[in-house]
C-alpha cells in the first residue's frame, strides 16, 4: 500500500493523492457525458421526428466542440495554468447543463428546438474539452515520473466507468418503459441538471483548494518570467482532436449499424 501511495509523491516531497482523486472525478464526468450522446441521438429521432442524417448533428455538435475548442482550451491552459483550465471547463459545463432547462420549454418549430438542444450540448462539450485538455497531462505530473503511465491508466479507467454510467443515467429519463417510444422532451433536462449539480459540487474543491500548477521539466524551460506554469496545452489539444475524430467515426458507424 505504501508503495502505491508513493506513486503520487512529487519530486518536492509532497503527496498529491487527494488532488489525483479529484482529477479522476473529471475523467468519470466527461465519460458520463460522452456516453449519453448515442442515446440522445435515438431519442431525438423519435421526439422530433428527425431523420438519421439530421440526428447525426448530435454527434456533430458534441465532437465539433472538441474540434473547435481544443486549441483554445490549450491556450487557456497555457495562460491560466492547470487550475484555471479546470475551472473554465467546469464553469462551461454548468452553463451548458443549465441551458437544457429553457430548451425543453421552447414552443417553436422542431428545427429551432433541435438547434437549442444542440447549442446546449455544444457548450457542455466545450467544457469537457477544456477538462480533457488539462486533465490528461496533469495526471502525469501528480507524482513520480516512473508512475506517470500508471496514473493516467488509472484515471482512464474512471473514464471508462463514466462511459458505462452515462447511458444508464439518461436512459432512466428518456427511454420508454413500454413498447411505445418516448416522444416527449419534457424531462430531458433532468439528467443534465443532475450532472450539472455534480459539476457544481466539483467546482467547490477546485476553488477553495487550489490545484498545484506543477510543471514537467520541459515546461519549466518555457515558464514565463512571472513564475506561472505553462502546461503543454496546444500539443495535447491536437492529440485530443485526433482522438475525438476517431470516436466520431466510430460513434456514427455504431449508430448506423444499430439503426439499420
Amino acid at each position: 500500500m505504501r508503495r502505491f501511495v508513493e506513486v503520487f509523491r512529487t519530486p518536492d516531497g509532497k503527496l498529491r493523492l487527494n488532488t489525483f482523486v479529484l482529477v479522476c472525478s473529471l475523467f468519470l464526468l466527461w465519460g458520463a457525458f460522452s456516453g449519453m450522446i448515442d442515446v440522445l441521438n435515438k431519442h431525438f429521432q423519435d421526439s422530433l421526428n428527425l431523420s438519421k442524417a439530421m440526428s447525426g448533428f448530435v454527434q456533430g455538435a458534441w465532437y465539433g466542440a472538441y474540434f473547435l475548442i481544443a486549441l483554445p482550451a490549450g491556450w487557456i491552459a497555457r495562460k491560466l495554468g492547470y487550475r484555471g483550465g479546470i475551472l473554465t471547463g467546469l464553469a462551461l459545463a454548468i452553463l451548458g447543463c443549465l441551458m437544457f432547462v429553457p430548451a425543453v420549454q421552447i414552443k417553436a418549430s422542431q428545427s429551432i428546438v433541435f438547434a437549442a438542444f444542440l447549442t446546449a450540448l455544444f457548450v457542455v462539450g466545450a467544457g469537457m474539452t477544456c477538462l480533457e485538455t488539462v486533465a490528461n497531462p496533469y495526471t502525469t505530473l501528480l507524482g513520480t515520473l516512473d508512475g506517470a503511465v500508471a496514473r493516467i491508466n488509472l484515471a482512464q479507467t474512471c473514464n471508462a466507468v463514466g462511459w458505462m454510467v452515462g447511458p444508464i443515467i439518461i436512459g432512466a429519463f428518456v427511454m420508454s418503459k413500454t413498447k411505445v417510444a418516448d416522444t416527449s422532451n419534457h424531462s430531458l433536462y433532468l439528467p443534465y441538471l443532475a450532472l450539472g449539480g455534480v459539476v457544481a459540487v466539483l467546482l467547490v474543491p477546485f476553488l477553495i483548494w487550489p490545484a498545484p500548477d506543477i510543471q514537467a521539466p520541459e515546461e519549466a524551460q518555457t515558464t514565463s518570467g512571472r513564475g506561472e506554469a505553462a502546461p503543454a496545452g496546444p500539443r495535447m489539444a491536437l492529440h485530443l482532436c485526433r482522438c475525438r475524430a476517431v470516436l466520431l467515426c466510430r460513434g456514427s458507424n455504431r449508430s448506423f449499424q444499430l439503426l439499420h
